[in-house]
């Protein structure tokens, strides 16, 4: 530190700490101070002067950097070179040869380094590069400004030519026009070739598009003034011409300039010229296609001998696109003109017109060797070949029988092209016995027949694609003979009808006989197609198709089509039998179930037909599974025969019965026991044939759920039935796989229909008891509908069979683990201990055994309440059962559910009577207790106290209605409920805090219905006085903490409030402030105690509800006053305790009170600058105004001054 200075004084030279010795001063510490901060900012300037030096050498480096990129840059661009196109001689493109400059258009030029200079906005210093910037707009490039200007320049000069061209000429003879738009053109189309020389491709592209449009509008000219008599022409052809010569003169013109923009032009001008000349010439259909057809070969010409060989660069795009839509053109004319053909001439012609276009397009794909174009145009054209051929043989005069064979001759075309496209080469798969050959012959290969030679040089691409095509083409027949074969189904179900009294002469119609020929050819083609392996297929789906088929097309009797289909299935499962692969068994075995099931539906035209066939379908099927039951097939072809062979059973039985006239219900009984014999059979193959046991045990199960099914229309209760499929479904339990979901499947529709029929009888003691709640305590006995004893045998039924069934899954020796689980948590869940069978079988029938004690009572017709009582005390008991049972499992909580609902459909029942409820609530306050003090789990336990608490409540209002005491009466009895259910929250909280928030939660919600039902607001308020009453004695409870204390007082005092404000409505004030001031001084004082405990919590939150209720309804009144009623003495209070409120804030420093104090007296005084508005003169509005406007003004100046200083001083450090 510096102890050194003049002495302010005499001059002379003190220290520190002694001070002057020449005028005896003391020390002073302020000149010493100044004299080490002039040394500390010599320092400063000297770090500086090198900072800037740095600066400036850091720019400096930049600069040269910059400089060093860009040129470096530029010379990479100047080397790239255009991507190498398939030509032997390839042509630069004039874009990369134009005079532009060879680096990016946006790279900025470098900078003189003597020059120093800010950094450009492109790149931002390293201290400010991770800073986040606005989006900035980004700028055009010069090569798309370039491209505007061009592009607009030459729209310019097209449209000077226009009009010069039509208006400006016409001062002149018609020599002098010719010469004068002679010489424009000349000059114009001069000036390309200097340009491209010397670099500027894109002006030379522009000048020669305007040139060259120039000479169309010299040969509109022409016409205009009729030069040389060219209006004797015909419009088209002159058109023509002039489009022709124009295209000759762009393309001689881009030979010797190598420009682009002509030879598109060329092109673009060559394609209207052949249309033109048909039109011309008033050429039809046909010569408009041979016109476009011309046009695609003229564009495969052009991208065949252009220097770029097919590439796709930008001419070869627009060769290619022309190309495309003309050959679409034309073959569109020529199919709508062989549309229009009538005779075998006209087709025959139209349809060879017909073969241009794709073929234009096949020599395309051959020219630019093209494998995936030549498949595509190779198909195009055998699908071409085959819609000419068809058209053709369409039109033949044929007629045999009475049937054209339309059908017949499509297919016989598909099979024509079939045997030509199968003996071209290809990759596909191939047909059996056809050479294969190679896709690249070796020149020394020599052939030995001239077919071989010609098709040894046809291409295999050539080959995939006519492949596809004849797979196409033979579609169409495919589809014919599938439609046929839907609609003799169709006819032969007709001719079946009506269900079950078809007559056995009714004959089948409808089908030209040609279809079965059709079909036949349609299989031969794909044949030819078609690799080997598919051949058998192909034929087994031929024969389905001729079975469906054959009955409508010979007029054969309905009942055959039962017969073929049978034949085609078993056909077909012998064909699945014999399969390598499960692929090809899966279709066969298709084929046989649809062709089976044909044969069914066509022979429920008679039942004896019917039970022939699915008895037939049970043979064939169970036949095929014991043939196939060592086989390799037996897995899954034999497997699913023996299903379908066991499914078959049970309808043929049905329908053998139905036919010998058994009645409806002997068909029910036999039924029932055709379930039994399958569930025998299911135990029988389960032993000798293991293979198939889960197929016969499916099966049987099927009939056992299904038993409520077909037992409906006998006469017997199906609710037996159900109860006996469910018997069946236990009984198949044994059975291997018999415990998974199959049997749940099984046991689900018994289930379900034993539900719904046994609905009815349920609903007298689960439902019906509720309408008792329509007239309460009337004294009057509800009617009770009656119980069938079916019902209550079915129930038993189904206990048994739930019982069996556990039983039989505990004592199993599989882990049962998996059907019981808790729902305690862990820390309080009894340990687990396997459930014996007895208790299982027990928890199993318990819900049938609880909903047969009320319906017994129901049934024997008892008197009233017996039956609700007695629903009532069974689901209490079962209710408590599951509460106390010492192991809790999946089964006891969805009991519990049940006994709940069988429990309050009781209580329900009960509440016709006084008497009867007060039982019945008693009851439930009995089981209640005992379930909350002895529960083995918490939910259980909390359960109790809640349903406790309620049924207290309910029982006093209940008694408060019986003793009728007055209008008060019940609201007070409730209330004492609600004091009485507050006692027992008072006990269980010190030992059980968790159980104590369910009486907590019913006591307040009892005060509530208590202040709800309160008979007038008088007594509205009394209530609200003891229970405020009841929730300060409830704060005093010994060990609670001074939260909670603060609380309740909270609470008593919010309560003791509500019920100051009912009792001021009773008495009709109507002053506001009388309501809002004590609920603002609570809310202060609860704020106040909050803030005392936690001084950080925000003053708004504290005191911002007192506040609110303290002025926003006195505002709320004074801002509707009137003259009538000025409310002065209103307006100063609310200011003076607004004034009093910011006092107190600015005092306390509090934010809440300050703003809302202030504002409020704000308002107040605003209120009263309002009421003397019309007293200010006009003048001091538009003052202020002014004033605030300059000022506004002024303060912006000031700014954009400031900021213009800072960036000059920031330009002038860099």
């Amino acid at each position: 530190m510096t102890t050194s200075y003049p002495c302010p004084r005499c001059g002379a030279t003190a220290a520190l700490p002694d001070g002057c010795p020449a005028c005896g001063a003391g020390p002073d510490l302020e000149a010493a101070e100044v004299i080490r901060l002039d040394a500390e900012l010599a320092g400063l300037s000297t770090e500086l002067q090198e900072a800037r030096a740095l600066v400036t050498s850091l720019d400096r480096r930049l600069h040269d950097t910059r400089a060093r990129r860009n040129q470096i840059a530029a010379r990479v661009v100047a080397r790239r070179q255009p991507s190498p196109v398939p030509a032997p001689a390839p042509v630069p493109s004039p874009a990369l040869t134009s005079g532009s400059s060879p680096a990016p258009a946006s790279t900025p030029s470098p900078a003189p380094a003597s020059t120093p200079s800010p950094a450009p906005a492109s790149t931002p210093s390293p201290a400010l590069a991770s800073t986040p910037s606005e989006p900035v707009e980004p700028k055009l490039s010069t090569l798309t400004v370039q491209n505007v200007l061009f592009t607009l320049g030459g729209l310019l000069l097209v449209v000077a030519a226009a009009v010069f061209t039509a208006v400006a000429w016409a001062q002149v003879g018609v020599t002098g026009r010719a010469l004068l738009l002679a010489g424009a053109t000349a000059a114009v189309l001069a000036v390309p070739p200097f340009a491209a020389r010397r670099g500027l491709t894109a002006a030379a592209e522009t000048l020669a598009a305007v040139g060259l449009l120039m000479i169309l509008m010299d040969g509109y000219a022409a016409w205009a003034v009729d030069l040389l008599r060219v209006r004797g022409l015909e419009p088209s052809g002159y058109a023509a011409a002039v489009l022709a010569v124009t295209a000759a003169i762009a393309l001689g013109y881009s030979i010797p300039t190598g420009l682009r923009g002509p030879r598109i032009a060329a092109l673009l001008m060559a394609q209207p010229v052949f249309p033109l000349l048909a039109a011309t010439a008033e050429a039809d259909l046909t010569g408009w296609s041979l016109a476009f057809t011309a046009t695609a070969a003229l564009d495969v010409a052009v991208l065949r001998f252009r220097p770029a060989r097919f590439a796709a660069d930008g001419p070869g795009v627009v060769t290619y696109v022309c190309g495309l839509l003309s050959a679409t053109t034309a073959g569109v004319l020529a199919l709508a003109d062989l549309t229009f053909a009538t005779g075998p001439a006209d087709a025959a012609v139209t349809g060879l017109i017909l073969l241009l276009p794709p073929a234009v397009v096949l020599t395309w794909a051959l020219l630019a060797r093209l494998a995936l174009a030549q498949s595509i145009a190779a198909g195009l054209l055998v699908v071409t070949s085959g819609v000419a051929l068809a058209r053709w043989a369409w039109t033949l005069p044929i007629d045999v029988r009475d049937s054209s064979w339309h059908a017949g001759r499509i297919a016989l075309v598909a099979l024509l092209i079939a045997a030509v496209v199968a003996r071209l080469p290809r990759r596909l798969p191939r047909p059996a016995g056809a050479p294969s050959p190679s896709a690249s012959p070796p020149p020394h290969a020599s052939s030995v027949a001239g077919g071989e030679s010609g098709r040894r040089w046809i291409p295999t691409a050539v080959g995939d694609g006519a492949w596809v095509g004849a797979l196409i083409v033979g579609a169409a027949p495919a589809v014919t003979v599938l439609l046929a074969a839907v609609a003799g189904a169709i006819r032969s179900r007709e001719a079946a009808g009506p269900v079950f009294d078809a007559s056995f002469d009714a004959a089948v119609n409808g089908l030209q006989h040609d279809m079965p020929a059709a079909t036949v050819l349609t299989a031969v083609a794909y044949a030819l197609l078609l690799p080997r392996r598919t051949l058998a297929d192909l034929g087994l789906t031929a024969s389905a198709l001729l079975g469906l088929q054959v009955p409508a097309a010979f007029g054969l009797p309905w009942w055959t089509a039962s017969v073929a289909g049978v034949a085609v299935g078993a056909v077909a499962l012998i064909a699945a039998a014999r399969s390598r692969t499960l692929q090809e068994a899966l279709y066969r075995i298709a084929v046989a179930l649809v062709m089976v099931g044909h044969a069914v539906i066509i022979g429920c035209g008679r039942a004896e037909v019917a039970a022939a066939v699915l008895g037939a379908v049970t043979v064939l099927g169970v036949g095929t599974a014991l043939a196939l039951r060592n086989a390799p097939r037996g897995a899954d072809v034999g497997a699913g025969s023996f299903t379908v062979g066991l499914l078959a059973a049970p309808p043929a039985v049905w329908l053998a019965l139905f036919a010998a006239d058994v009645p409806v219900t002997g068909r029910v009984r036999v039924s029932l026991g055709v379930a039994v014999l399958l569930c025998l059979i299911a135990h029988a193959v389960g032993r000798r044939l293991p293979g198939y046991g889960p197929h016969a045990l499916g099966v049987a199960l099927l009939a056992a759920a299904t038993a409520p099914i077909w037992a409906v229309p006998g006469s017997d209760p199906a609710v037996l039935y159900a109860a006996a499929g469910l018997l069946l479904v236990v009984a198949l339990l044994p059975l291997p796989g018999a415990r998974g979901g199959n049997a749940l499947l099984a046991v689900l529709q018994p289930g379900v229909a034993l539900l719904l029929l046994t609905a009815p009888d349920l609903a007298v003691v689960l439902l019906e008891p509720w309408t008792a709640l329509d007239d309460i305590w009337s004294g009057v006995p509800p009617v009770q509908s009656p119980v069938t004893w079916s019902a209550i045998v079915a129930l038993a039924g189904a206990a048994v069979a739930a019982a069996a069934a556990g039983w039989h899954v505990t004592s199993s020796p599989l882990p049962d683990a998996a059907s019981r689980g808790g729902s305690a948590p862990a820390a309080e869940r009894p340990e687990r201990r396997p459930a014996g069978p007895v208790l299982v079988a027990g928890w199993a029938a318990a819900p049938f055994v609880a909903v047969l004690v009320p319906l017994v009572f129901a049934a024997a017709g008892v008197s009233w309440p017996a039956v609700p009582i007695a629903g009532l005390v069974t689901g209490l008991a079962g209710l408590l059962a599951v509460v106390l049972a010492p192991v809790r499992y999946v089964v006891g909580n969805v009991l519990a559910v049940l006994f709940v609902v069988l429990a309050g459909a009781g209580l329900a029942g009960s509440a016709a009577g006084h008497g009867a409820s007060i039982a019945a609530l008693g009851l439930v306050v009995g089981t209640s207790v005992v379930a909350g003090l002895f529960g083995r789990l918490q939910s259980d336990r909390v359960a109790g106290w809640t349903a406790g608490s309620v049924s207290v409540v309910v029982l006093s209002y209940t008694i408060g209605d019986l003793i009728d005491v007055g209008p008060a009466g019940p609201s007070l009895f409730v209330l004492g409920a609600a004091a009485l259910v507050i006692g027992l929250e008072w006990v269980l909280r010190g030992r059980r805090a968790v159980e104590a928030r369910a009486p907590f939660v019913v006591g307040h919600a009892s005060a509530l219905v208590a202040l709800l039902i309160a008979d007038g607001l008088g007594w509205a308020a009394l209530v609200c006085k003891l229970w405020a009453l009841v929730l300060t004695v409830r704060a005093l409870r010994p060990g609670e903490t001074r939260s909670t204390r603060f609380r309740y007082a909270i609470a008593a005092g919010s309560t003791g409030l509500a019920g100051w404000w009912f009792l001021l409505s009773s008495r009709d004030v109507e002053t506001v402030e009388i309501y809002t001031l004590p609920a603002a001084v609570l809310a202060v004082v609860a704020g106040w105690f909050a803030r005392r405990g936690r001084p950080e919590l925000p003053s708004w939150t504290a005191y911002g509800p007192a506040l609110a209720a303290a002025f926003l309804p006195t505002l709320a009144v004074i801002a509707n006053s009137t003259a009538d009623e000025p409310h002065y003495l209103r307006r100063l209070l609310l200011g003076v305790g607004a004034l009093l409120v910011l006092l107190a804030g600015a005092r306390a420093r509090l934010q809440a009170p300050v703003i809302t104090g202030g504002g409020t007296l704000s308002l107040v005084a605003l209120h009263e600058l309002i009421q003397f508005w019309d007293l200010v003169p006009r003048w001091v509005p538009l003052a202020v105004g002014g004033l605030l406007l300059v000022g506004v003004a002024t303060t912006m100046e000031q700014r954009r001054r400031d900021l213009a200083r800072l960036r000059a001083a920031i330009t002038r450090m860099a």
